[in-house]
């Protein structure tokens, strides 16, 4: 059998029960102010950064919010979902302490950078701290790109 030379993981949905966070937080968000969400609005976001979705948001919902208040909000809602309530799927943590005690890299891909900054915790529990984390502004949304560089990483 041929020895593994690195492993490529998606992080929500594949590491981490996460896949619900953000269609939580637009359900929230919006029904707040009353509103609720347009059946294309997360396939519209979801190509966009975090200023990018905030000033859509605003527009589209003609909000008087500022793109930094709009920000704020989603980012204490988002902390407090991956600190509190998202978990990681069975085996996982098992898995990734067996490839890192192989010494096999591994790479976390994560589709939007802005959410980085909510995994800390998350991978420290992970025990992936030292794991190559690459997004989408990185490589773009294709696939094959995405492969590409994140073997460059392993």
């Amino acid at each position: 059998m041929k020895k593994i030379k690195g492993v490529i993981f998606d992080l929500d949905g594949t590491l981490l029960s996460s896949t619900d966070v953000w269609r939580k937080i637009d359900v929230e968000f919006l029904g707040k102010r009353g509103l609720e969400v347009p059946e294309d609005y997360v396939e519209t976001i979801t190509p966009m950064e975090f200023k990018q979705i905030a000033d859509y948001t605003i527009e589209r919902f003609h909000l008087a919010e500022t793109p930094e208040a709009v920000m704020d909000e989603w980012n204490t809602m988002a902390k407090d979902a991956y600190e509190n309530k998202v978990q990681i799927k069975p085996g996982v943590k098992e898995l990734l302490t067996a490839l890192k005690k192989g010494n096999i890299p591994m790479a976390v891909f994560i589709h939007s950078s802005f959410i980085i900054q909510y995994l800390h915790g998350s991978l420290f529990f992970l025990s992936v701290r030292h794991t190559h984390m690459i997004n989408s502004r990185h490589v773009g949304t294709d696939s094959q790109n995405l492969i590409v560089r994140m073997l460059q990483l392993t």
